[in-house]
């Protein structure tokens, strides 16, 4: 068993990491164990190109399955759009050979509308796509499950009260912000008394198509694909800049339940990126590397560049529990640079005792760790925000034929996959 998190916020190379493990090891299932339809892994196959959302990144290859844990949020509609996007690809059955938790939580259009009216409001940096709202949701105990509409006979009068409790919020925010245009838009959008009978109908099409299981049995070599980063984890990451799910291997672990050793392995870029706001203490946009699948868009706002930044990254393995190896991705993205920036400590001045181990040099608190606290306290998630907001970075400089030597002694851990590129023809195992 082998499974994938990113170690940085997102936008690693987790997909084509998954693909080429997919290749390498002969493995039929990919597990989809966090987040949901926000995830953005793009794979280039044979030609073929696709981002990612709620299908493994490893369905280009023939036969090789997805199954969707009850750890997912699934977005039926989004779904049936990626399922026949593929299948105009070329891939045919990719419907048969996905495989669907019973217990996996639903998002609804009507969640999606609120959740993207409060960010107009509050500019947290979210996707658009309903995350955020869906889990809050879950933890006031209003959900609908994939099992809720595909054998429940109420699931009408469920679809019906959630549009009901969703539209007395929309209309909440509605009276907040009476004068903006994009807020009055979504309004209309889910106050329309069709929205529910159109909903019904694509979900009971849906379902039909795809395996809706309690649970399947994995044979064999299997892979599990993560979404987003380990620094946007719901307890761990910088509030309130963070993703509303679990993005450490946790879910994993629940998911084998001690009967498989898992192989963690930790996807990092050469870089440093992020998509949207929040902290980004190495971010130079100086560095100009734009990429046209990564750009600026409504919701996240625009795709941001960095150095290396080893104070973020030892966090990031501090909060998952350490990786056996590392995937290094887009080493071809440096190619033409002889020496890679790196930060390596931060420059902090304000009390910062309790968030950072430091030394004292000239007058100035060195950082040289950043602490993770047990447990979640996302108020104090959010003064470390603030915190790293003023922090300096402190670089060295690396060539870049050291730079694996260097990622390997500074984390202490072994860089196993080595990325030039985006086919999993251009990767190896070293």
């Amino acid at each position: 068993t082998y499974a994938v998190a990113g170690l940085g916020y997102g936008d690693e190379g987790k997909g084509s990491t998954v693909d080429y493990l997919v290749e390498k090891l002969g493995a039929k299932t990919v597990v989809r164990y966090n987040g949901g339809p926000q995830a953005a892994h793009h794979v280039v196959r044979d030609g073929k190109v696709h981002c990612f959302s709620h299908f493994g990144s490893g369905s280009f290859k023939p036969g090789v399955e997805t199954y969707i844990s009850e750890h997912m949020l699934v977005n039926p509609l989004n779904l049936e759009t990626e399922a026949e996007i593929l299948q105009k690809k070329g891939v045919e059955d990719i419907c048969t050979r996905t495989y669907v938790e019973k217990q996996c939580t639903v998002i609804t259009p009507m969640q999606q509308i609120v959740g993207q009216m409060r960010e107009i409001m509050n500019q947290y940096g979210s996707c658009g796509l309903g995350i955020g709202e869906t889990v809050r949701d879950k933890a006031a105990g209003l959900e609908i499950k994939i099992q809720d509409i595909s054998e429940s006979k109420s699931w009408h009068s469920k679809l019906n009260y959630m549009w009901k409790v969703k539209l007395d919020q929309a209309e909440q925010i509605l009276a907040e912000c009476p004068d903006d245009k994009k807020i009055s838009e979504l309004y209309d959008k889910i106050a329309d008394p069709a929205l529910i009978e159109r909903l019904e109908q694509s979900y009971a099409m849906l379902l039909h198509k795809i395996n809706i299981v309690d649970k399947k049995e994995l044979f064999g070599p299997v892979v599990f694909e993560g979404a987003q980063g380990v620094l946007l984890d719901y307890d761990h990451g910088f509030w309130p800049h963070v993703t509303k799910t679990d993005t450490t291997f946790d879910n994993v672990y629940k998911i084998v339940n001690g009967s498989d050793e898992v192989v963690r392995i930790g996807v990092m870029r050469a870089y440093f990126t992020r998509h949207g706001n929040g902290p980004f203490v190495t971010e130079d946009e100086r560095l100009g590397m734009a990429e046209w699948h990564n750009n600026l868009n409504d919701w996240q706002g625009k795709f941001r560049i960095g150095h290396l930044d080893f104070v973020a990254l030892k966090y990031s393995l501090d909060v998952c529990g350490g990786v056996d190896m590392i995937s290094l991705t887009n080493m071809d993205r440096i190619d033409g640079t002889q020496k890679v920036c790196v930060a390596y400590q931060y420059a902090g001045n304000s009390d910062i005792d309790d968030f950072f181990e430091y030394d004292i040099k000239s007058g100035k608190k060195i950082i040289s760790t950043i602490k993770k606290h047990e447990g979640p306290d996302h108020e104090r998630q959010e003064k470390l925000t603030h915190l790293l907001d003023e922090s300096i970075p402190i670089y060295a400089e690396c060539h870049k034929d050291d730079l694996i030597d260097f990622i390997e002694e500074t984390l202490d851990t072994k860089v196993g996959i080595v990325s030039f590129g985006p086919e999993y023809t251009d990767k190896s195992l070293i």
